[in-house]
């Protein structure tokens, strides 16, 4: 005499095996999450700003570029993004930031009526290594 085992159906287990693969995927996304946010920066510098309005139709930038590296870095260009969308970039020479030093740069700015600085990216480049970062200045 043999007894009628009944187990479950085919699709409750299907139905457990995908809520199951669900949670574990979330475990491991919350592991990665929090082991890349232990990571060290990738950023070579850090730049902030202020803008003055002197004149009508004049504003001048004061930038301040952060070194974060021990060695040399050169400040390679600065692009000023105005609210209107335009983007001026002044002529400058590559400026030279010693190992966790600072660079300073004041840069007038023409501005039409009704026109702010919305943004500054500054181009950097690290000596030893050739490696080129464009920074997001913060500030206003």
């Amino acid at each position: 005499m043999t007894r009628g085992v009944r187990g479950i159906s085919e699709v409750t287990a299907i139905i457990v095996m995908i809520m199951i693969a669900v949670v574990a995927a979330f475990g491991v996304k919350s592991y990665i999450d929090y082991q890349s946010s232990k990571l060290p920066s990738t950023d070579i510098a850090v730049a902030r700003y202020t803008v003055s309005y002197s004149a009508p139709g004049t504003g001048v930038v004061a930038l301040v570029v952060s070194n974060l590296l021990p060695g040399g870095l050169n400040v390679t260009s600065v692009t000023i993004v105005l609210s209107n969308g335009t983007q001026v970039t002044p002529q400058m020479t590559p400026l030279t930031a010693g190992g966790r030093s600072d660079v300073y740069l004041v840069l007038p700015v023409s501005l039409q009526p009704g026109v702010s600085v919305s943004k500054v990216l500054v181009g950097v480049t690290d000596l030893s290594s050739g490696r080129s970062q464009v920074v997001f200045a913060a500030g206003g």
